[in-house]
């Protein structure tokens, strides 16, 4: 599909304590070595090392959904959706990284809540400093995937922004290089298209 946009970013739009909150909830919460596939998970170091817990915390999506809801608006994308999955708080270390992929499978969930559907949006909130937490982990995407021209480095996501995208989008996390990169990331459900 070629698209006007394939992102939107909010920049300061979650109060500082609702951020704070979120990491120490990740922080606090039972780690695991992140894996690939939204059906069949499986680690794969070679495309993705980092640590993932997940957050059963629904206030999140009182924060995140309505600007979900705007970016598939002003994104003019226009997608049904009309759930959320289990937020993953990601945690990524020197050398960590997530290598080009794309968040959406083209078969819909087979059981579970998510059954008969698919992602269709996905999010990511930046949880930490760059340049003061961590150096490196910059967030690109891959145009040429999606119909546009060339990889291009989305702009330099600072602490409390919020990035909204298509799940087919493809897109990566660089190397960090220093300090630890913390984030927030959720996808967005909704029936298969027709």
């Amino acid at each position: 599909m070629i698209f006007e946009n394939y992102y939107c970013t909010f920049d300061n739009s979650f109060p500082e304590d609702f951020i704070e909150d979120i990491k120490k909830e990740g922080l606090a919460a039972k780690k695991e070595k992140a894996s690939v596939g939204t059906l069949d998970r499986i680690e794969n170091t070679k495309k993705r090392k980092s640590e993932i817990s997940w957050l059963n915390n629904t206030l999140i999506y009182d924060h995140t959904n309505p600007k979900v809801h705007e970016a598939n608006k002003v994104g003019k994308w226009n997608f049904q959706w009309d759930w959320n999955e289990t937020p993953q708080f990601t945690q990524y270390g020197k050398n960590d990284f997530y290598g080009w992929h794309v968040d959406g499978d083209t078969n819909p969930y087979l059981d579970g809540h998510h059954k008969g559907k698919m992602r269709k949006l996905s999010s990511i909130l930046l949880l930490s400093e760059p340049g003061k937490d961590f150096e490196g982990g910059e967030f690109e995407i891959d145009f040429d995937s999606c119909g546009g021209k060339g990889k291009k480095i989305v702009k330099e996501l600072k602490k409390g922004t919020f990035i909204v995208f298509p799940s087919f989008v493809k897109h990566r996390v660089r190397p960090v290089t220093k300090g630890i990169r913390h984030s927030l990331v959720l996808w967005h459900l909704g029936y298969p298209w027709k």
